[in-house]
């Protein structure tokens, strides 16, 4: 038995538009052993962090400053697999100042709940890259419910977050959907500082897969080992000029995942180089819920917290937010829900880099749930 509703507000706008810096083509020789004995990634890393930029956005906004510093970011240089802070990276790189404002503010909303300093020490020193999305999605969630109500906590022995309201208590666990995306995203955004022409793709609502875990740092250092010689690049933008797009070398272990450099003249666009084929959307939808509800059903404790909410950002996958466009666009019956035993709702959202939780399709086991007329009583669902 299930039971959904919408949340009323504008959807989230695409989640990377103006992060990631698109810098002049910037690429040299590794000249010294000590280059020549770091990871491909690590000098990379090293070459493109600004860290006069990381030091001087510490003492603009108040709150990164104070739940993080700059000893905390310099652990992670000597850490595999990426060797930077997920935040020092962003902050060192990224363009735009507001988005760090928006984090600022959400991180001052969150350090007043209760049990904060619990909740946030496994992602205050994290060297994961993927870290940052996770914790800007609990941000965010912990937003969206303490500015309706008053008696919010984070729960670091169970789901992330208690809320308690009139309409009763309910726990909430956050999920950010990511897979291998995360680490998609570092590579695309190591090569946009190398050539804003190299393009990372995959086929959409197609088996994906980067190699995970240990094997993630050999095959990042062998993705990048080419772009320490500067001829290697400068020869593959002279092939562009001829014919593009120039297939760029990948390393064995991934699946469904290419490296391209653009040229400049449409005229010498070969189409045949690529041919973008795709999955099936509707089918790629049903997989992807179903395994993101299946991955947390046994986290935290939500068999022993009840009622309980599981919710689930799809930001870092665009596949997703084209399928379920194309789905609800379509007519097309949504996927159900297999909550198990030990998830009571869940709450599906794209929620973007730069917005306040507001789009969502949420969905109940069975009514009555609390969440449902606490939505209500806000005025933020409605039958859909």
């Amino acid at each position: 038995m299930g039971w959904s509703g919408v949340l009323t507000c504008e959807s989230a706008q695409a989640p990377f538009a103006g992060c990631a810096a698109a810098h002049p083509d910037v690429s040299r020789q590794a000249g010294d052993e000590g280059d020549r004995a770091m990871k491909a990634q690590q000098i990379l890393v090293q070459r493109f962090l600004d860290w006069n930029k990381v030091h001087a956005r510490l003492i603009h906004y108040n709150n990164i400053r104070k739940y993080y510093g700059e000893n905390i970011f310099h652990s992670c240089s000597d850490k595999p697999p990426y060797y930077c802070h997920y935040l020092a990276w962003r902050l060192g790189t990224w363009n735009h100042d507001h988005l760090f404002e928006i984090f600022d503010n959400l991180l001052a909303v969150a350090s007043g709940l209760p049990n904060w300093e619990r909740e946030f020490s496994s992602f205050k020193a994290s060297c994961d890259f993927a870290e940052y999305w996770s914790l800007l999605w609990q941000l965010q969630v912990g937003h969206f419910f303490a500015s309706r109500e008053n008696l919010v906590s984070w729960n670091p022995d169970g789901p992330d977050l208690e809320v308690n309201t009139q309409e009763g208590t309910f726990f909430v666990e956050c999920y950010s959907f990511r897979k291998s995306f995360c680490i998609e995203e570092f590579i695309r955004e190591i090569f946009s500082h190398l050539d804003r022409r190299i393009r990372v793709v995959h086929r959409s609502y197609m088996p994906f897969q980067l190699p995970q875990n240990k094997d993630t740092e050999r095959f990042l250092h062998e993705l990048f080992s080419p772009y320490l010689d500067e001829t290697f690049i400068e020869k593959k933008r002279m092939e562009a000029k001829e014919s593009y797009p120039v297939p760029l070398p990948v390393p064995n272990g991934s699946k469904n995942f290419h490296v391209f450099l653009e040229g400049e003249d449409i005229g010498n666009y070969d189409p045949t180089v690529f041919v973008g084929f795709t999955g099936d959307p509707e089918r790629y939808l049903f997989d992807a819920i179903e395994k993101a509800v299946a991955n947390k059903r046994k986290s935290n404790q939500l068999r022993n917290h009840r009622p309980n909410v599981l919710a689930i950002n799809y930001l870092l996958s665009s596949d997703y937010q084209t399928a379920r466009s194309r789905q609800q666009q379509l007519g097309g019956k949504l996927p159900p829900i297999k909550y198990g035993t030990e998830i009571d709702s869940v709450l599906e959202a794209a929620c973007g880099i730069d917005q306040e939780l507001s789009h969502a399709l949420v969905s109940v086991r069975q009514k009555p749930h609390p969440i449902m007329a606490w939505l209500k009583r806000h005025g933020l669902l409605s039958d859909g």
